[in-house]
């Protein structure tokens, strides 16, 4: 074997044996074979980086994170339209601004009766014009009560005929909610009385001023939105006593101390 040869070779030349091995040391190794100079194939964890991936070609993180601006409406975009306040009673939900304005307006009429400032029952026409809250009703109308007979003879020909116009400024609270309402109100009446005289020899005509205080209630349905049906009933006190006299007659008429209404109105409400 190598080993035994090179024993034997120590053993007679110690110097020559020497020298081949440190010969041995110093040549270079050979070449390596070409299966061994091939490079290791890459892992299948790290696959090829995609071209364009440097970081050459990196986005900032700023535009990376940053969202796309939101594009703005077109001119003419459609959009819902607002809601419009009602004008069926309900309680007051709104800002400083929506107490302020009134919700909507109502025009209303219809017939009227009393009994008190003239002779008999009285039948006339009444209307108004009202804002409406969520809570609250403002008005402002008037209205005319026909003539009725006052006579002072048993046979009906001597007195005159007496008839009444005001006009009123009332405020309600609006109580219920959706479709019904119960307006309770006070207001102030201001007007004239008028009486003509009947079956004397020189008629004239005379007026009295009309000044009262009255309350009311009444009860409204809204079947739709922009129409109601109110009915109202309450009393009236006249401020002043007055009475109507024909000389040689004596009092012909005199409004009685408190005065009876009712009315039923038909309402158009524009929001």
């Amino acid at each position: 074997s190598d080993v035994a040869v090179l024993v034997i070779a120590v053993a007679i030349d110690p110097e020559a044996a020497t020298r081949a091995l440190e010969q041995e040391a110093t040549e270079p190794e050979p070449p390596m074979s070409e299966a061994s100079e091939a490079p290791e194939a890459p892992e299948a964890s790290e696959a090829p980086e995609a071209p364009g991936t440097s970081e050459t070609s990196e986005v900032p993180e700023e535009l990376a994170v940053a969202a796309p601006p939101e594009p703005e409406p077109e001119p003419g975009a459609s959009r819902a339209p607002p809601v419009r306040p009602s004008c069926r009673p309900a309680p007051s939900k709104g800002v400083r601004g929506e107490l302020v304005r009134p919700h909507c307006v109502a025009l209303g009429a219809g017939p009227a009766l009393q009994w008190g400032p003239l002779p008999r029952v009285g039948v006339g026409v009444s209307g108004e014009v009202s804002l409406l809250w969520p809570r609250v009703r403002l008005s402002a109308g008037g209205a005319f009560f026909f003539a009725r007979p006052a006579r002072v003879d048993a046979a009906g020909t001597l007195g005159g005929d007496v008839r009444l116009g005001l006009g009123h400024l009332r405020g309600c609270g609006r109580l219920g909610r959706g479709s019904l309402e119960v307006p309770l109100c006070a207001g102030l009446e201001l007007g004239a009385l008028r009486g003509q005289g009947v079956g004397i020899d020189v008629p004239r005509e005379d007026r009295l001023p009309w000044v009262a205080v009255g309350a009311d209630a009444g009860l409204a349905w809204s079947p739709v939105r922009r129409f109601a049906l109110l009915a109202r009933v309450g009393a009236a006190v006249p401020l002043l006593r007055q009475s109507f006299e024909i000389n040689g007659l004596g009092v012909v008429h005199e409004p009685s101390i408190v005065g009876l209404r009712a009315a039923l109105f038909a309402e158009l409400r524009m929001p």
